[in-house]
């Protein structure tokens, strides 16, 4: 499950059933009060606008809605997950499902952090030399 919104803030999650419930869990904590969520039209989105206490929009593509009331969208979600799957399959060669937390959490941190590219490897020499001096 993925959720982001316009400013790059994202909340993902390996989902063992996808039901209302266990989005809810996820999501609920992490969306505003007054805010609007946008979902596709599966059904476990039903009632989770009402559990969260939140505005919710359904745009089915299939349909041929890709936009509501000229604002509401689903292509910001849709390009974080286009964007997670090239970086999966395009750095890594498969990854297993028991670290896909873990992968999602990594690409989580690479999209809402900014920094640079020797500050990102600055990062990872300190981590690097800590562990192995101990």
């Amino acid at each position: 499950m993925v959720a982001c919104d316009r400013e790059h803030h994202v909340i993902d999650a390996v989902l063992s059933h996808v039901n209302t419930d266990e989005i809810h869990e996820h999501l609920c904590g992490h969306i505003q009060a007054g805010s609007t969520l946008c979902t596709d039209g599966h059904l476990s989105h039903d009632n989770l606008g009402k559990r969260l206490g939140i505005n919710t929009k359904t745009l089915v593509a299939k349909n041929g809605q890709h936009v509501k009331d000229g604002v509401y969208h689903i292509q910001t979600v849709n390009a974080y997950r286009s964007d997670l799957k090239r970086w999966l399959n395009g750095f890594f060669n498969r990854v297993a499902t028991k670290y896909l937390s873990r992968y999602l959490a990594w690409k989580r941190y690479l999209k809402t952090h900014i920094f640079s590219e020797e500050g990102f490897l600055d990062q990872i020499s300190i981590h690097w030399v800590k562990q192995h001096l101990i």
